[in-house]
């Protein structure tokens, strides 16, 4: 026979719980702004499966009998909160191309150009894709040679994108960096999800 847990509804005074549903709606609030082509609605549609099973696995679990099985499903949680993680590492490496110029997903916030993207104008005319505006002191950094911006943040860009994963992971989730672009920004939530549930 089951017995009734002391306090059903708990899971709603965990920190993680708090952050899983703070991350759904930012990740459904991002997604909202992808351009509507076939695979990026399939993205969109993904990343919000994934974020929001981040947040009732720990429901579940919470409502489940046994320790073991409270664990499991937060293990769960973890593998859906990693694989959007893992959905924002793509969406800045630029495996999803229609979503390299979408201004505030891919530029700092106020940033209005957004992200040339891999293969945009500039690079095709000899130039790597800058994420500032212009070949000169700007609002968001100092261009260099062949028109390369390096971000408030200090951090050279790549052909790729203006900021390296590598330097992305060393980015601290807390305090969250506002000025950040959103997808590093959900990146980081995603981090911190993880490491609260790790310590649960």
């Amino acid at each position: 026979m089951l017995k009734p847990s002391r306090q059903p509804y708990g899971f709603r005074n965990l920190l993680a719980y708090k952050k899983a549903e703070e991350l759904q709606l930012e990740c459904s609030r991002i997604t909202a702004q992808f351009p509507k082509y076939k695979t990026l609605i399939a993205l969109a549609d993904q990343m919000n499966r994934s974020a929001r099973s981040a947040k009732q696995n720990i429901v579940e679990g919470w409502k489940r009998n046994s320790t073991k099985e409270y664990y499991d499903f937060l293990g769960f949680s973890i593998g859906a909160n990693t694989e959007l993680e893992e959905d924002c590492n793509d969406i800045w490496k630029g495996i999803y191309r229609d979503l390299m110029g979408v201004t505030g997903i891919m530029s700092e916030k106020g940033n209005e150009k957004g992200i040339t993207g891999v293969m945009g104008e500039k690079e095709m005319n000899g130039e790597i894709g800058i994420m500032g505006v212009s070949k000169e002191k700007g609002e968001i950094g100092v261009t260099g040679e062949r028109g390369i911006t390096f971000p408030s943040f200090k951090t050279p860009l790549t052909p790729l994108s203006p900021l390296i994963l590598f330097d992305i992971e060393k980015i601290p989730f807390y305090p969250l960096d506002k000025k950040l672009p959103l997808i590093i920004q959900l990146k980081l939530r995603c981090k911190e999800l993880n490491y609260l549930l790790y310590q649960l």
